[in-house]
């Protein structure tokens, strides 16, 4: 099993996703520090983070082997370990030995994310930096002729706990990051927002459609019938091919110091 939501049938984002320069970009890297990826997936932000600083040691940690030996292939040029842990654990690092950490889609899928906070500001260095991200999936947007169908297919997409989340889910995860910082031993530098929005039934947003009906009609528990969830999707189709797509993902970046 592997942490991130947000790749329910390939493990992570795709490599080449845009949030993996956003996260990258807001953690401010310098030549010679070690950057710490909790719930890494296939390596994809790590991969990112060296491209743009080569002279880093990266780390990540994941719950997935088969998503950690994508990764060790993905950066088998860098300086990097690898290992299979279980976030919702303390965490196998010394206090005060990460120059910065970076956590992308997973502490919705923890039933006590204030614990992963409250380790990674223990490990944390002086003069850190930790960049914690969350898609809102309650803030998905999407255009539809049928606005009560859309908005039970949103909702019912995320609140759903998928098989691999061990029953914890929260839709809502991204709003509330800012407050689960704030009140951590971490202190708020920033918070950003980062929309993925397309006009186009296409690239990333194609994706996410694509995820939303797998994930709705390959789940016994989550109330809709298959034929309902294709319904929405052809109505979607048919906007699009009249020009009348529209599709937004909103990702809360929350930049945080010891």
């Amino acid at each position: 099993m592997c942490w991130h939501r947000s790749s329910r049938f390939d493990w992570m984002v795709r490599l080449g996703h845009p949030i993996h320069t956003v996260l990258v970009d807001s953690l401010h890297l310098t030549e010679g520090q070690t950057l710490l990826d909790l719930g890494c997936g296939q390596g994809g932000t790590l991969r990112c983070a060296v491209d743009q600083v080569p002279e880093i040691s990266v780390i990540g940690l994941d719950l997935s082997r088969p998503a950690l030996d994508r990764a060790m292939k993905l950066l088998s040029d860098a300086d990097a370990r690898f290992d299979c842990v279980d976030l919702s654990q303390p965490l196998p690092l010394l206090d005060g030995t990460i120059d910065r950490i970076v956590c992308h889609n997973v502490l919705e899928c923890l039933a006590d994310p204030e614990a992963l906070l409250s380790e990674a500001a223990r490990i944390l260095a002086p003069g850190g930096r930790a960049v914690w991200s969350h898609v809102d999936f309650g803030g998905i947007i999407v255009n539809a002729s049928d606005e009560s169908a859309n908005r039970t297919v949103l909702a019912t997409y995320a609140d759903l706990a998928q098989p691999w989340m061990n029953g914890n889910v929260d839709g809502l995860m991204g709003r509330k990051l800012p407050g689960l910082v704030r009140q951590s031993p971490f202190q708020i530098d920033a918070v950003r927002i980062h929309t993925s929005a397309a006009v186009e039934s296409e690239a990333d947003a194609l994706e996410r459609l694509d995820e939303i009906v797998m994930a709705l009609t390959s789940s016994p528990d989550c109330g809709l019938t298959p034929s309902f969830v294709a319904a929405w999707r052809s109505d979607i189709d048919e906007l699009a091919a009249s020009g009348r797509f529209f599709f937004m993902e909103p990702t809360i970046l929350v930049t945080a110091v010891p």
